[in-house]
């Protein structure tokens, strides 16, 4: 039988049929030859040849019982193997097969488990790739909602005073110099609800614009700062600010110059309008561990912890009695830089130091 195992297995059946029938044809040659001149096969041959050949069946019919469970032992197997396989339950076979049909139909099945395990993993990847792409998209629709709301509520305030001022000088209540002065505030809280419509639109062109990479250029963080810093000259003289410069190596970026000098200009502005008159701002660039730092410190303040996690949402300004100046802005500075930043894939960080605070973006 050792000889039949690399045939196939319907070969291995019709060569051990046909073994078996020529051993049997031998058999009985030899049977005849032994008995063929006794008085009893003279007196019964033909009931002597019917009980050798029934003997000789039922032995062919065992031998081939014997012979079809032994190589049904492994279809069994592929059974029970296809079932778990049916299950996604992938294992291997870890009995070596010798007959060559199972031993194709292993390395398919084989190779069937491989491609469908690499495909799942592949699909599970892009499954949990859409899941973040669909969380990202619902907080920044949440954050666009939140931001349209926030508008709405607080055009409401400037829009009221402009309208009872207009009403009370419609009625005579201010005295003829007093108009003057309430129009000067009117004119100062239009600018102001301009000027929140402006942020509120650049808001929604940062998607557009950041969308269309073909716009993308290289370039230098350094000349960023310098020319951003060089259009500040007037604010830091005006509020008798000092600037620390300490750029100690470029960092060159792919991205949208104009939205990302946006950005950057931002940050600046907000340390210049929350530090107190005279104190100081530094700007560095330093190397840290495996990446480079671009660092932007206003002194003379700290931010309440509790306020910290809300400074980067839009139209929320900290506690104003931190400064005595009245550029405050309308609170959406922060929000617009962050959200240029992260789609440049970095991120505005902010921390509390001694009688000064830090923002910080690593590269």
């Amino acid at each position: 039988m050792k000889l039949f195992r690399k045939f196939s297995f319907h070969t291995q059946i019709i060569l051990t049929n046909t073994s078996l029938l020529l051993t049997s044809l031998l058999i009985y040659f030899a049977y005849l030859k032994l008995i063929a001149n006794t008085n009893f096969y003279d007196n019964h041959q033909q009931l002597s040849n019917i009980i050798f050949w029934v003997v000789m069946i039922i032995l062919i019919a065992l031998i081939d019982s014997l012979l079809i469970e032994k190589l049904t032992i492994p279809i069994n197997e592929f059974i029970g193997y296809a079932k778990e396989f049916e299950k996604i339950n992938f294992k291997q076979i870890e009995k070596e097969m010798t007959n060559l049909d199972f031993i194709k139909l292993s390395k398919a099945f084989d190779g069937l488990q491989t491609q469908l395990f690499q495909t799942i993993n592949e699909l599970e990847k892009r499954n949990n790739e859409v899941i973040i792409l669909n969380e990202k998209m619902k907080q920044d629709f949440i954050d666009k909602r939140n931001l349209v709301s926030s508008i709405s509520h607080d055009i409401k305030t400037p829009l009221t005073i402009i309208e009872a001022t207009i009403h009370a000088i419609k009625d005579h209540i201010f005295s003829e110099e007093e108009i003057p002065q309430e129009l000067e505030n009117i004119i100062k809280e239009i600018q102001k609800t301009k000027t929140m419509l402006q942020d509120a639109i650049n808001v929604y062109k940062i998607d557009l614009e950041l969308s269309n990479k073909t716009k993308f250029e290289n370039f230098g963080l350094i000349d960023i700062i310098t020319s951003t810093t060089d259009s500040f000259k007037t604010l830091f003289e005006k509020y008798e600010q000092k600037l620390f410069l300490d750029l100690q190596s470029d960092i060159f970026i792919d991205g949208d110059i104009k939205q990302f000098k946006k950005a950057i200009s931002n940050i600046i502005l907000n340390a210049i309008v929350h530090s107190p008159k005279g104190n100081n701002i530094y700007i560095n660039i330093i190397s840290n561990k495996n990446c480079k730092v671009l660092e932007i410190i206003n002194t003379g303040v700290n931010i309440n912890e509790t306020e910290i996690i809300n400074i980067f949402k839009p139209f929320y300004q900290t506690d104003k009695s931190r400064t005595s100046k009245e550029d405050f802005g309308n609170g959406l500075g922060l929000f617009i830089s962050q959200e240029i930043l992260k789609k440049h894939n970095l991120k505005l960080n902010v921390l509390n130091l001694e009688n000064a605070v830090k923002f910080y973006i690593e590269f």
